[in-house]
């Protein structure tokens, strides 16, 4: 069985000493451990200084931070909490401004590897991330584009809803003013109401719902039609309402 050989132009991918003719595959300066047969845990080109290092890294933990950011901020924001265009199209732009950063980062690399005469497969080391980049990207757009977190909260909140609703309509004297700005009710935000003797409708940023006065008149029910007509007929169904 023939010995493995360590190229003579390997140097240390740490510290960039030189690795050849060692027979423990362990740089003895700085002691980072590398192997022949795979070329990148070793440095085949010139040596690296420090930006050059930085360069060639995998992305680290602040870009994996703001790509979970963002899908976070999405599913709060345009997909659930605040469901509007101006919310929806600040979340587009920091997804824009994401991959221009990522872009950036990936010609940086390609241009330092070619300067350094750095092995090809160093431009690929950010595969996975951008994989998991453009998974992320495309569920958190369905989610945002189909408010289907919002539905889920608008219905996961009817019991809050409900009541706040049955409250303004029969408990609230016709001469006090409406309460005026935004609240929360269980898991949504209520902009704005407006009641009147036939019924209360519910303003939120993204829509709003309407409860009507009952056939005996000593109650609300709520009209899915007066939010979202294209997904009424579903909640209806599911609801019984």
């Amino acid at each position: 069985m023939s010995a493995v050989v360590i190229p003579d132009e390997a140097t240390c991918v740490q510290c960039n000493y030189s690795l050849r003719g060692l027979s423990d595959f362990r740089c003895p300066e700085c002691g980072r451990a590398f192997d022949p047969d795979r070329p990148l845990t070793m440095n085949l080109g010139r040596p690296l200084d420090r930006f050059a290092k930085a360069a060639l890294r995998p992305m680290g933990r602040l870009p994996r931070t703001a790509l979970w950011a963002i899908v976070t901020a999405g599913f709060i924001g345009p997909a659930w909490l605040f469901p509007a265009d101006g919310v929806a199209i600040l979340w587009l732009l920091l997804w824009l401004a994401f991959f221009t950063g990522c872009w950036l980062r990936s010609m940086v690399r390609r241009a330092v590897a070619y300067q350094y005469r750095q092995p090809k497969l160093l431009l690929r080391v950010d595969d996975p991330f951008r994989r998991k980049t453009r998974l992320a990207f495309i569920v958190s757009t369905i989610l945002v584009l189909s408010r289907a977190p919002f539905v889920v909260a608008i219905l996961g909140s009817r019991p809050w809803l409900d009541a706040y609703a049955y409250h303004l309509w029969a408990e609230v004297p016709a001469t006090e003013p409406l309460p005026s700005g935004p609240v929360i009710r269980g898991a949504v935000v209520v902009r704005e109401v407006t009641a009147g003797g036939d019924g209360v409708t519910l303003h939120f940023y993204g829509g709003e719902i309407g409860y009507v006065r009952t056939n005996d008149g000593q109650g609300l029910r709520i009209d899915w039609w007066s939010w979202n007509p294209r997904i009424a007929e579903l909640l209806r169904a599911f609801t019984g309402a």
